[in-house]
């Protein structure tokens, strides 16, 4: 089921001391968490990231719950580069809330939309898509799984469904 959301309300601001070269991971949830639980796990998020570290060198990172429903991860490497077990600790993490909060985090299948008609968010599998948004395609905007740094989802991380990969799949 979606809700209504403004998709200029969505606060980044958790990123703002981040570079735009900044990688990011993207995490959709299969459910929507409650308030209680994305504030809780905002809180987990920002102290993994106060914590983060790679080869003993912390990282300039950040994260985020947006939409109740994804959380963003990003990572300023200007100062120090994420490493392979700096990455596996990450993961380790969101495998971590995704067993507290009875979520799949790890479906890359999963795709968060928005209706531009009534403003309202849903997240499917991209089987499902074609079906749930018929004829509509030219009023949704989906968020992408795939940004890679913090410039991409700034200028592309919500964007009609004919700009990104998941056109070829409907």
């Amino acid at each position: 089921m979606g809700y209504r959301v403004d998709m200029k309300q969505i606060d980044y601001s958790a990123f703002d001391a981040l570079a735009l070269e900044s990688r990011v991971w993207v995490y959709h949830s299969d459910r929507v968490f409650t308030s209680e639980e994305t504030s809780q796990i905002d809180a987990e998020i920002y102290a993994f990231c106060t914590a983060w570290t790679s080869h003993n060198r912390q990282l300039k990172a950040a994260g985020k719950v947006v939409l109740d429903r994804i959380i963003l991860l990003m990572v300023d490497e200007s100062t120090a580069g994420a490493s392979g077990c700096s990455i596996d600790s990450s993961v380790a993490f969101v495998k971590n809330i995704a067993t507290k909060y009875q979520v799949d985090l790890f479906d890359r299948m999963l795709i968060t939309y928005l209706d531009e008609n009534n403003g309202s968010v849903h997240t499917t599998k991209l089987s499902s898509l074609s079906a749930e948004i018929e004829s509509k395609q030219d009023c949704i905007k989906v968020f992408d799984n795939l940004v890679k740094t913090k410039a991409d989802l700034i200028s592309h991380g919500i964007a009609p469904i004919a700009d990104t990969w998941v056109k070829r799949f409907i």
